[in-house]
């Protein structure tokens, strides 16, 4: 698997609907609203492998606007993507989208979750 290629193009995809987006954690410097993705392999082989991925969306509002407008423009980009991407093929699909709860009552968290289908090629 091209690990590192892989998270190129899906960093840039997220980046299309968010302003800020890191990989597994973020810095405690980031600014609202941001994203922090991850993706979990349930199956790999030499050739492909079968994933979720994980997107945490968060934002300091008072307000759950701004934070479903990103995930519904992510949503958008994501659901239904099917890329030839030079060295793999990807393709992704909507599986879950949900509001979290946080004790601090100014953040805002949606945690949306796609099903990855990834595979190389010769």
């Amino acid at each position: 698997m091209r690990t590192e290629t892989l998270r190129v193009f899906l960093q840039s995809l997220i980046l299309e609907a968010v302003p800020s987006a890191y990989y597994e954690e973020a810095p405690d410097s980031s600014v609202f609203p941001y994203a922090v993705w991850q993706i979990d392999w349930t199956y790999t082989t030499d050739a492909r492998a079968d994933g979720i991925l994980e997107v945490n969306l968060w934002d300091r509002s008072k307000s759950g606007s701004q934070i479903d407008t990103l995930a519904d423009k992510l949503s958008a980009i994501l659901d239904r993507l099917s890329s030839l991407e030079g060295c793999f093929h990807i393709s992704i699909h909507n599986m879950r989208r949900q509001s979290v709860s946080d004790p601090n009552q100014e953040l805002r968290r949606r945690r949306l979750q796609f099903s990855v289908f990834y595979s190389e090629g010769g």
